[in-house]
């Protein structure tokens, strides 16, 4: 049987009156929310999902609020004691890479080895609003062209995976330098925690993938990943790695219940929250054929589909959170099939 692996993509930041997508029910973030997370992230110990993903942003919907991705994912840290912690992409602008790597190191000693080193790649350009405002409002470095940035997330874990394995390691790049970063203790996990690179860019991104990442996460359809998955194994091919020694995730949205009744209830629910949620169960819906929508059966159909073209990851929005509604029935009705 494929090792496949569900985690859930933590709703941070609000995104009620149609201000995100991801989180259509959070209408503002401010302590109740947080708790809210908290007791979700103990709840999929429980529920028997693998991990829990935290995005990396800062002023992601304006002034609904969003909880800062790694204080929130050292919180949740100590919370749980099982599921893995993982960064859906941390925006490399945000810290120095030597300063980023220090706090991993860190926060997979704390957690007993349960990192994933999630990193964006030309996703940071596509800020919201557009043209890099949340770098911008925060007076951070805008990043140059896609090659650039690609060029700069290879330093960044050069940096990493040299604190994390030698003792006293210097690197000069053309972005960055370290001279004899010491940095103990040591991750937990050997060699290092697993790389995961976001982003779907071929040319760059892809093969950067190939050369220094153990996962890749990105979002669409069966067909598209199929393509991806195509290209990726060309750039593994050309510097002699084997596609299987990456691990392959998806991420995306979640509508189900029992019956079509009960999921269309689930999106009035959440069209109430967010009045043009780009969702209509009907044949043909171009956002349910990129996500899982529909009943039980269709759920398992779909991410049967995704696993046929590779993949072994899958992190979850759950639309209705604040609820658990939605979380507790896929782990009760969906998780089975794949455990």
């Amino acid at each position: 049987m494929v090792d496949v692996r569900f985690g859930w993509a933590v709703p941070t930041f609000g995104g009620g009156g149609d201000s995100h997508i991801d989180t259509p029910c959070v209408e503002r973030v401010d302590r109740s929310i947080y708790e809210a997370v908290a007791n979700v992230a103990v709840l999929c110990e429980e529920l028997g999902y693998d991990s829990v993903w935290l995005a990396d942003h800062v002023t992601l919907c304006g002034d609904r609020g969003i909880l800062e991705c790694w204080t929130t994912l050292c919180a949740l840290a100590s919370l749980t004691k099982k599921v893995r912690l993982g960064t859906l992409g941390l925006t490399n602008e945000w810290r120095h890479p030597s300063i980023a790597a220090k706090m991993a190191a860190t926060l997979d000693v704390i957690s007993g080895g349960r990192l994933d080193y999630g990193v964006k790649a030309v996703w940071s350009l596509l800020s919201a609003g557009g043209g890099g405002s949340e770098h911008l409002a925060y007076g951070l470095p805008w990043p140059g062209n896609t090659r650039e940035r690609v060029e700069q997330i290879t330093e960044a874990l050069i940096i990493a995976k040299r604190m994390w394995t030698e003792d006293r390691p210097s690197f000069k790049g053309k972005y960055y330098e370290v001279r004899e970063a010491i940095c103990e203790p040591k991750p937990l996990q050997k060699p290092h925690p697993p790389i995961w690179v976001e982003g779907a860019e071929e040319e760059f991104t892809l093969r950067m993938l190939a050369e220094h990442g153990d996962g890749w996460n990105y979002v669409g359809s069966v067909e598209l990943y199929k393509h991806k998955l195509g290209v990726l194994m060309k750039h593994c091919s050309d510097i002699g790695r084997s596609l299987a020694s990456i691990r392959v995730s998806w991420f995306g949205h979640v509508v189900t219940g029992r019956t079509k009744h009960d999921v269309k209830a689930l999106i009035r629910l959440i069209k109430e929250e967010s009045p043009r949620y780009p969702l209509n169960y009907e044949e043909g819906d171009g956002f349910m054929k990129e996500n899982l929508v529909g009943t039980v059966d269709d759920v398992i159909k779909r991410i049967d589909a995704f696993i046929d073209v590779g993949v072994q990851d899958f992190m979850l929005w759950f639309l209705d959170f604040p609820s658990t509604n939605t979380i507790r029935f896929f782990a009760e009705n969906v998780l089975p099939s794949f455990k």
